[in-house]
């Protein structure tokens, strides 16, 4: 069953799937910015390169998985997957998302669009069993999933031990 998990090494992470989710060959509105309580973060485009989704390096960015929904769909996952923090850079744009409650209203922009979110779930996976398949389902109804780090960090791995996903829906 493919996984991942979001590592951290200093500034850079990356979200490994074990099996690459497959990419649409549709080209949907890439968010442009996200927000929320606590966050504002611009987005740019990170493909799955090795079997890996590239978050970008620069912890004030979010990376959107361009194999996945975009500010226009109808349908599909948008997956943003963004740093909590860096030893080197400081708190990451997703740091705050550990205290997004659920309720709260996310807002994606993007090629003149804007987006309405609630969040409607949250939950810890733990790195070593991976992340769900299912996190990057194209055939369900449009869903937004932000991910990044949380758990505890190892000092050895320079890693976090989990990873928060948080689920929202169009408003």
């Amino acid at each position: 069953m493919p996984s991942a998990s979001l590592t951290s090494t200093g500034t850079t992470a990356q979200l490994r799937p074990r099996t690459p989710p497959p990419t649409r060959p549709a080209a949907p509105i890439a968010p442009a910015l996200v927000t929320l309580p606590g966050v504002s973060a611009h987005v740019i485009r990170a493909a799955v390169t090795g079997g890996a989704l590239d978050v970008p390096e620069n912890v004030d960015q979010v990376g959107w998985w361009t194999g996945g929904a975009g500010v226009t769909s109808r349908s599909g996952t948008i997956v943003l997957a963004g740093h909590v923090d860096s030893a080197r850079q400081g708190l990451g744009a997703f740091a705050a998302l550990r205290e997004v409650p659920v309720g709260a209203h996310v807002r994606l922009t993007g090629g003149g669009w804007s987006r309405s979110f609630v969040v409607t779930g949250r939950r810890s996976y733990s790195k070593s069993a991976g992340l769900p398949s299912s996190l990057y389902a194209q055939g369900v109804g449009l869903r937004l999933v932000l991910i990044t780090c949380t758990g505890a960090f190892d000092p050895v791995k320079r890693s976090y031990e989990d990873n928060l996903v948080v689920y929202a829906t169009p408003v």
